[in-house]
């Protein structure tokens, strides 16, 4: 079967329209509709009808298991225990007197179980996005796909709410709770301007001044202070060499800016955290130009790694790019390595298509990364989102299929992280 045939098969039950479509509410007996080979698969579920057909299509769209549940009350389990580990397309139907009433459409995984809370040295992660729009609640599926690591933020503007006072929002402080209660360590990316510091063209003006730069400083070492050892890793801005989030007076000489900045938070973290590890720049893609003019710089003493988000529609070459990148540190650091991490990366999804591709694409980049000694990744993103709706690893919380529902890149990850 063709690949567009398959994927309009398995999601063509989402656009039924008409009121039957109320018909069938479904629930969740896990969170995400996610399951390890531990548990019982079951999708618990409301309807009207006096019968329940159901089909389950595994990743290739190929028939792996169906049945027939005759509801009690008004409800019904489906139970697809297929014996087997993988992402499901699970095809429901309704029936009343034979008649179909109403069809349904959801997903489901079943992986190994995993216990991140011995993972600290993994290299997988992803980027989870609670300091903007997500709820930590998806927390317990990151653990369960084996993510040892979120990168997230702790926006300057939204802490220093007069000068020199930092008061973090519930939201903030409860998102690194909730991620310490799960032992998934954070990387803090130290974003945007304050309004109160160099703030001429708004959130994303960069330090320029002398204030500015200790503003900015002064923030990061209130995060540090704040959450102490939780933190073990910084970044100093995010994509600083792309056009998007840098403005200001800065953008006359990036290089040189961002030089300063690093220079004067790199030090006053290491004042109050020896240990913090500082990366540089969040370079977007694998920027080789704008690193070695920051090296060239001076900035080498001041960084423990660089960061990198290496989108590409293809996963081939990044290994050569990253190479390279290899060589350039080593050239501005004595013939010694630093760091590598890529915290973001994917395929950049479009469609339904593009989820299934993204799911073979995804273990292919992450060997390529490992192949040239890349020490930490992050996926992005974790759960869909207005912006991005086909980039998540897993559903939103208000996706017809249901809330956290896997996409097939989810098991990959998962799979990859236990295989690797």
């Amino acid at each position: 079967m063709n690949t567009p045939l398959r994927i309009f098969l398995a999601t063509s039950m989402l656009f039924a329209t008409g009121t039957s479509q109320a018909a069938i509410t479904l629930s969740q007996a896990k969170l995400g509709n996610i399951f390890l080979t531990t548990e019982t698969v079951q999708i618990p579920l409301t309807c009207s009808g006096n019968q329940i057909t159901w089909v389950a299509k595994d990743f290739f769209g190929t028939t792996v298991g169906q049945g027939t549940v005759v509801p009690s009350g008004g409800s019904a389990t489906i139970q697809p225990n297929l014996g087997r580990r993988g992402y499901f397309d699970l095809e429901i139907t309704e029936k009343n007197n034979g008649t179909v009433v109403a069809q349904k459409n959801t997903a489901f995984a079943v992986i190994t179980p995993i216990d991140v809370s011995g993972m600290a040295g993994s290299p997988f992660g992803t980027m989870s996005h609670f300091a903007q729009f997500n709820n930590p609640d998806v927390l317990p599926l990151m653990a369960r796909g084996g993510f040892a690591h979120l990168r997230d933020e702790q926006y300057w503007n939204q802490i220093e709410t007069q000068p020199g006072q930092y008061n973090f929002p519930t939201k903030f402080t409860n998102y690194m709770s909730a991620a310490a209660t799960q032992q998934i360590t954070p990387l803090i990316a130290l974003n945007w301007s304050c309004q109160y510091y160099d703030f001429d063209n708004g959130e994303f003006t960069a330090p320029y001044s002398d204030t500015g730069r200790s503003g900015y400083s002064n923030y990061a070492v209130a995060v540090l202070n704040r959450y102490g050892n939780q933190i073990k890793a910084v970044e100093v801005w995010n994509e600083y060499n792309g056009g998007t989030f840098v403005q200001g007076p800065a953008t006359a000489n990036k290089p040189y800016y961002y030089f300063l900045m690093l220079r004067h938070a790199h030090q006053m973290m290491r004042v109050v955290r020896p240990d913090i590890k500082v990366f540089a720049v969040a370079g977007v893609p694998i920027p080789h130009g704008f690193f070695k003019s920051i090296f060239e710089e001076g900035s080498m003493p001041y960084l423990d790694g660089v960061s990198i988000h290496p989108y590409r529609e293809y996963p081939e070459a990044v290994d050569i790019e990253i190479s390279e990148l290899r060589e350039l540190i080593k050239a501005h650091n004595g013939g010694q390595e630093k760091p590598i991490w890529a915290t973001e990366f994917n395929l950049g999804a479009n469609n339904v298509q593009d989820q299934f591709r993204a799911a073979t694409y995804l273990p292919q980049l992450v060997t390529m990364m490992l192949s040239q000694r890349v020490e930490r990744m992050y996926y992005y993103v974790t759960i869909d989102d207005a912006s991005f709706p086909y980039w998540g690893l897993v559903s939103s919380s208000s996706d017809a299929k249901g809330k956290y529902t896997p996409h097939p890149t989810y098991v990959a990850y998962a799979n990859l992280v236990r295989q690797l």
